[in-house]
């Protein structure tokens, strides 16, 4: 069974080691505040993760809880940082390009992402000294166990007829399906 907290650690676990030493920080949202709530301060370049807000998402027939995360990850940049608009949007982009297309290793517990979008980030560059932009995404993360745990006897063949030649009676009728 896939958590929420599976599913931070490893997009977490990705980045960090796609980004390596090219990036300083990797967290999530809530881990940049300390335990009154106040933000520590930001070694860039930088991303900052949040999961914005989610629902309920595509049902796949497995009994799990399918929750569609809207996620939002910041590209952050210092004001030092030589050709800062040109670099923060290469970041951006960058990430975008990580974000694509991936399970980040948990296989069928979730969604390829979808509606991935960039833009401008949030972060004052005249108040806080960053620049950043965003790489938002919606993703299904399926929580709980599946009801289908493949320890039955897995078909070889399958047949198939029209109605109304089914059933015992009409096993003469049956074709197999080809592949």
């Amino acid at each position: 069974m896939t958590t929420i907290a599976d599913f931070h650690l490893a997009i977490t676990t990705y980045l960090e080691a796609h980004f390596g030493d090219n990036v300083n920080t990797v967290l999530w949202y809530q881990q940049g505040e300390n335990p009154a709530g106040q933000p520590l301060p930001i070694m860039t370049p930088a991303v900052i993760i949040e999961i914005e807000s989610a629902d309920e998402g595509d049902d796949v027939g497995d009994d799990r809880a399918p929750l569609l995360c809207h996620i939002t990850a910041y590209c952050i940049l210092g004001q030092q940082t030589e050709n800062l608009q040109l670099q923060v949007r290469e970041f951006a982009a960058q990430l975008f390009m990580r974000v694509r297309r991936n399970k980040w290793g948990l296989g069928s517990n979730v969604s390829f992402p979808g509606m991935i979008t960039l833009g401008p980030g949030k972060f004052d560059p005249e108040k806080n000294g960053y620049d950043s932009w965003f790489v938002s995404w919606d993703q299904t993360l399926y929580l709980g166990d599946s009801v289908w745990d493949s320890t039955g006897i897995m078909p070889t063949e399958i047949l198939w007829s029209e109605v109304p030649l089914i059933g015992i009676p009409n096993e003469d009728h049956y074709e197999a399906l080809s592949k």
